[in-house]
């Protein structure tokens, strides 16, 4: 009977230090989740601390390269284009065209402040694109330039529609709502049951990095 009793006392300190042990590694990821998001708030934060003059030299480098098409003014005809082909390199994961706004950019994998100084980027601490159950936020600064990166972003309504064209595939995603945080609020990363969803996330307001405007919108078509 003793021999019983030490065997399942052993299995129960045993159970609990895998339980214990899964914990600590839940935490562990969790607290590096918010490190990365602490640290993507600060990067966006220097946004708005550059003169005009670095933005224009900035701009003047994105126009050589051509790695982001010129947007349309309101009021221009919009001429029918093929869907953009996402360029071959490691960098690009995919293209984010929002028709509301003019905006074609490319997608590329991380914010740090070179990928956000000519794009778009995925913020690697969040979810998988196009998964159900994930939530795949993209960060973009909201450039002082009309029409460039997310600087339009607050014209996007409910039910406003936007693709992103990867290698693979194009996604559709509809905007569902959109909110006003502080900086910090890690809970815009946070998954909706049963849907795949995209955060588009930029400094609020224009000139100023007090707040955070935040786009939510779910996936409704994929080709």
């Amino acid at each position: 009977m003793r021999k019983w009793s030490w065997l399942f006392l052993a299995l129960g300190l045993l159970s609990f230090a895998v339980y214990g042990g899964l914990v600590l590694a839940e935490r562990m990821h969790t607290d590096e989740r918010i490190a990365a998001f602490q640290a993507l708030a600060a990067e966006m934060g220097k946004e708005q601390t550059g003169n005009h003059l670095a933005e224009t030299q900035m701009d003047a480098e994105i126009d050589s390269t051509q790695s982001v098409p010129q947007q349309q003014q309101p009021g221009q005809l919009e001429a029918k284009q093929a869907a953009p082909e996402v360029p071959d390199d490691d960098r690009t994961l995919g293209i984010l065209t929002i028709p509301e706004i003019h905006l074609e950019v490319p997608i590329v994998e991380g914010t740090d402040a070179e990928q956000l100084r000519f794009a778009v980027g995925h913020f690697s601490e969040s979810g998988e694109l196009g998964i159900t159950g994930q939530n795949y936020m993209i960060a973009g600064h909201r450039s002082n330039t009309f029409g460039k990166f997310f600087n339009r972003l607050d014209e996007l309504k409910e039910n406003d529609q936007f693709t992103i064209q990867t290698r693979e595939q194009t996604l559709t995603y509809q905007v569902l709502r959109k909110k006003i945080v502080t900086p910090t609020d890690f809970s815009v990363l946070d998954p909706v049951e049963g849907e795949s969803i995209v955060t588009l996330l930029t400094c609020h307001p224009l000139y100023s990095n007090k707040q955070r405007l935040v786009v939510f919108a779910k996936q409704v078509h994929v080709s």
